[in-house]
């Protein structure tokens, strides 16, 4: 069988077993080929090299030759079959999907397309592209998106122009209308223009107005003001108009009330007068005057709260000393001192002498006080009593001492015996923040586990306490008595791995009863576990207080006021702001989360606008990563400060940046992602990108003849500003001076100007140029020398200026030389010395030379017999010339003969 099927393939085919085995080995690499062009979603190109492949295999209708093939390549011919059927499918399902998005888009006969209809036509052509990227798709994607963005636009703008226009603030109404227009140039939007310009007088004659009251107004003619003012509204009703109107209104009512105050006071009617004072400051309450007032009346009626607060940001003597009077009648003795201690007044002075006496006695009572509730056990009311003696006459070691060694021990002892842990937690980060030792921080954790064991939402407590027991677990001596060990030796290390993985375990078990909480559990749990791993173990940086190193979520629960720009390391600074769950996120690759629970409100202190800086970043790189550079822009724009300091950072985006250039289809969308590239980083490859799109923008323009050469210089250098270095400017720039300087040198050309087209390519900075016109004269030279149309000096001079112009060039050296010694014929034959100058080119052994030269003779001679304006006998002598350069020119044999001269 085998012998047989040599033989048919070598008796029918006429090839040989090798043939068909290499056949085969080309036709499986093309076959991988063809699977990875449609693993890249080619499916065009991958459609056509199957068929390549099967057309090899069938050039013709022979059965024999099917059959051998078959036999052959079989396997191989059935698998690319069925992938090429499989691809042509696939393709029309996406051919199929395109033209579907299309037709709904045709629907779409409005300036605006529906938004639902973008939206549905934007995921239609996503899913054709997943299927095969055509480029083609690609831009339709890109201008659904755009469209949506710029829909969006316009529908913000329209709500805020028709906002501003109900308001009748119609010269802001119109600008926003006319931001409008530029995305989409509705007939609502340009009817809403035409109807709001046509009142722009009105509104220029109310400002008008409005700017009158407001002079009356400053100069105390209120009711005048009013009066022009709701006169100017009358006309053109505009809210702010009607807010002003009303403040003057307010401020005519606060007059009238303040004035009733004064009469009530001056009668010793204090409630009504305070009554009065009150609505007065309530419309002014910025009037000094009247809070003054207002406070007096309240000082006399023992409202000391009233007084304070009234007071409160009203500077002067006056309202210091109302203030300290207050303070005195609460007892607030320090309060009521610092008040009085800048007036220099004397009775002030003396009052502050008693305040003294008034204070001690206040002071030893409150001591005796604490003293008689501790001996009857009253402990809860002592300490509030000690906390309350602590802020008003500071701290007293007597006092202090008592807390710490009986009050707070006894507390304690009587809490944690009730074995309610809520309480008990409450209580150990009360006594936690007051003392911020060791012994507070491990109670507190040890508090937090049990409660969040018995209640698991109160889970938050423990990953605020437990990352700083870790932090601090070296230096805690009570780590043997943490309720998860068992009696063994102690290997902090582990004991921290244990506990971070009991943390994990808990914060686990919750996941699958509310996301919600999960999620911002985790978030937190994930800045403490980073914030852990940068201050190092045992920790070498962080905040610290109090000798103990406190984790983010401690430190904001204790609301402790930290200096973090003594911290070295600028990530773990930022986990101690606001940021911090965002930068966290970002640390451990979560940025889709990081953008999500980002803070909104702008950064105030320098750790606050590096983690701001941070997210920012991250979140850019990440729309980069998605192809999306538009919602990019945003992002690393507010991260520039940062982005512009760290090389790192300068180089994530160069790259992610070269693979967005790649998905990238429109020249217009290159050029603004190349300006967006190039303004935020400013980087080489940023430079070469952008220069490269606008040099091609500027060779477009120039191509359509919308820009003049000269134009198109003047913006090609401009480019050159961004990439001084670019080859495809600097090439654009040279071909049109290029072209530039050829058109002038070819019009000296055709002036016949030629020794100033010599000289404007000598100064051409082009060699192209210079080498253009001197092979021009080498050509003119060698037609010349051909036609025998130009005369010695003429050859001469072409030589020359091809020299002058191209002195290292091999062919234009060689004429050089020959028409040097044309030139040297010339200058003899100029002087009369024919016979010298016959001589010379006799023994130069040029025949170039010898054969013009003796051709010039010839020609004189011929036409001297033709007019017949030569004598004979320089006809003869021109004769005898030529013959002495040239005796054997065949042609010239019969003039010879005829003249007698071939024995010469």
């Amino acid at each position: 069988m085998q012998e047989f099927l040599n033989f048919l393939s070598e008796i029918f085919l006429g090839i040989r077993r090798l043939d068909i085995d290499a056949k085969i080995s080309e036709s499986k690499a093309e076959f991988r080929r063809a699977k990875t062009l449609a693993d890249k979603r080619n499916l065009p190109s991958a459609i056509v090299a199957a068929e390549k492949i099967l057309k090899s295999w069938y050039p013709s209708q022979s059965i024999i030759e099917r059959i051998v093939y078959q036999i052959y390549a079989g396997d191989l011919l059935t698998q690319v079959e069925t992938q090429w059927q499989r691809w042509g499918t696939q393709l029309k399902s996406a051919v199929d999907l395109t033209q579907q998005a299309n037709a709904m888009l045709a629907k779409q006969t409005g300036i605006i397309p529906q938004r639902t209809a973008l939206n549905g036509a934007l995921k239609i052509y996503q899913d054709s592209y997943a299927k095969n990227e055509d480029y083609r798709v690609k831009q339709a994607i890109d201008r659904c998106q755009n469209l949506l963005y710029w829909e969006e636009q316009y529908q913000s703008l329209i709500s805020q122009a028709n906002i501003l226009a109900s308001q009748h603030n119609l010269k802001q109404a119109i600008a926003t209308y006319q931001k409008a227009g530029q995305l989409f140039l509705t007939e609502e939007v340009e009817a809403a223009i035409t109807k709001l310009s046509a009142r722009l007088q009105e509104e220029e004659i109310f400002e008008q107005q409005w700017r009158q009251a407001y002079q009356l107004a400053s100069e105390g003619q209120l009711q005048e003001a009013i009066t022009c003012l709701q006169g100017a509204l009358a006309e053109f009703d505009r809210a702010d108009g009607r807010d002003f109107l009303e403040e003057l209104r307010n401020a005519g009512r606060a007059i009238d009330h303040f004035n009733h105050g004064l009469n009530a006071e001056k009668r010793g009617e204090f409630f009504p007068a305070l009554s009065s004072y009150q609505q007065a400051h309530r419309l002014l309450p910025n009037i000094g005057e009247c809070a003054i007032r207002r406070a007096s009346v309240a000082l006399k009626l023992h409202k000391w709260d009233e007084v304070i607060t009234t007071l409160t940001g009203v500077i002067g003597d006056q309202a210091a000393y109302l203030r300290g009077l207050a303070y005195a009648n609460q007892k607030n003795w320090v309060q009521a001192n610092q008040e009085w201690h800048a007036i220099s007044a004397p009775n002030v002075q003396e009052q502050r002498v008693i305040l003294g006496e008034l204070f001690q006695r206040d002071k030893l009572e409150q001591m005796q006080r604490i003293e008689q509730l501790v001996e009857t056990e009253n402990l809860e009311e002592a300490k509030a009593l000690t906390t309350e003696f602590n802020e008003r006459f500071k701290a007293n070691p007597i006092v202090l001492g008592n807390l710490a060694d009986h009050i707070q021990p006894r507390l304690e002892a009587t809490v944690w015996q009730s074995h309610n842990w809520q309480q008990i937690a409450v209580e150990a980060e009360k006594t936690w923040r007051e003392r911020r030792d060791m012994v507070g921080l491990h109670n507190w954790a040890i508090a937090t586990y049990y409660q969040a064991k018995n209640d698991p939402n109160h889970l938050v407590d423990l990953i605020m306490a437990l990352p700083s027991a870790i932090a601090n677990i070296h230096q805690d001596v009570a780590v043997q008595n943490l309720p998860w060990l068992e009696g063994t030796a102690v290997d902090l290390k582990a004991l921290a791995s244990d506990i971070q993985k009991m943390l994990a375990d808990s914060l686990d078990a919750i996941k699958n009863h509310n996301l919600n909480d999960y999620l911002r559990l985790q978030d937190i749990y994930r800045r403490e576990m980073v914030a852990l791993n940068l201050m190092g173990n045992p920790p070498t940086s962080g905040v610290k207080i109090e000798n103990l190193w406190l984790t983010p979520g401690c430190c904001s629960r204790g609301n402790f006021l930290v200096n973090l720009a003594a911290i070295p390391n600028r990530i773990l600074q930022a986990l101690y702001t606001d940021w911090g769950l965002a930068v966290a996120a970002c640390i451990e690759g979560d940025i889709a989360r990081a953008i999500q629970i980002k803070p909104a409100r702008t950064s105030a202190t320098a750790s606050d606008r590096f983690g701001q800086q941070f997210v920012f970043y991250h979140e850019g790189c990440y729309y980069l990563q998605q192809k999306q550079w538009r919602q990019a822009v945003s992002p690393l724009q507010q991260a520039t400060t940062e982005i512009k300091t760290n090389p790192k950072w300068q180089q994530e985006i160069d790259r992610l940046c070269q693979q967005q250039r790649r998905a990238i289809t429109q020249d217009k969308e290159h050029l603004d992602f190349g300006q967006f590239w190039y303004d935020l980083l400013g980087s080489q490859p940023s430079r070469t990108y952008l220069a490269e799109y606008k040099a091609e923008q500027v060779r477009e323009k120039l191509v359509a003849e919308k820009i003049t050469e000269s134009k198109a210089l003047q913006e090609l250098e401009a480019i050159k500003q961004i990439d001084a270095a670019n080859p495809v400017v600097n090439d654009l720039i040279e071909r049109i001076e290029f072209t530039q300087e050829g058109e002038k040198i070819d019009k000296l050309l055709k002036q016949n100007k030629l020794e100033e087209a010599v000289q404007q390519a000598k100064k051409s900075r082009h060699p192209r140029i210079r080498r253009v016109v001197a092979e021009l004269f080498l050509k003119i030279f060698l037609e010349g020398f051909r036609s025998r149309d130009f005369n010695l000096d003429d050859m001469a001079k072409l030589g020359n200026w091809a020299y002058e112009l191209c002195p290292n060039d091999s062919d234009v050296q060689e004429i050089y030389e020959l028409s040097q010694k044309f030139n040297k014929v010339h200058d003899l034959m100029k002087w009369n010395n024919f016979d010298q100058a016959v001589r010379y080119a006799k023994y130069s052994n040029c025949d170039p030379l010898k054969n013009y030269l003796a051709d010039f003779f010839i020609l004189k001679l011929i036409n001297g017999l033709e007019t017949r304006q030569i004598p004979f006998d320089v006809i003869r002598q021109l004769a005898r010339w030529a013959y002495e350069l040239c005796p054997n020119r065949p042609e010239y044999q019969k003039i010879y003969q005829d003249l007698g001269i071939w024995h010469f």
